[in-house]
């Protein structure tokens, strides 16, 4: 149980961090996301690069543990060696195709029926 989060958009970080979920280096001037919080009496402070923190927010389930929520850079491993991406940002890039084009054909019919006239 988390006893309070602070979830902060670093612009330009005054030295080198590194990405807790891709174990990347997030180089000083770079701009990252920076969570403290205290999450069972034990205090954490993590950073994400900009990548992660995407992945994070639109596809919270390939970089979760799957048991308690939390993200976990074994996680983001696995789904990146499923989709046979060697980046983050290839992973985030392959999903969001994916994903458009499971939207895309879930209203094919619907649109193909409005073109030709047969829907009111």
């Amino acid at each position: 149980m988390s006893d309070f989060l602070n979830n902060r958009f670093i612009k330009h970080t005054r030295k080198i961090h590194q990405c807790d979920l891709c174990l990347r280096k997030i180089p000083k001037g770079f701009s990252a996301h920076n969570i403290k919080g205290v999450y069972d009496g034990e205090f954490f402070n993590i950073y994400h690069c900009n990548t992660c923190n995407e992945l994070g927010k639109e596809f919270y389930e390939y970089v979760t543990d799957g048991w308690d929520g939390c993200f976990d850079s074994q996680a983001l491993q696995d789904s990146m060696d499923d989709y046979e991406c060697s980046t983050p940002l290839q992973l985030l890039n392959t999903l969001r195709k994916q994903n458009e084009d499971e939207h895309k054909h879930q209203y094919e019919p619907l649109v193909n029926s409005v073109m030709k006239g047969d829907y009111y």
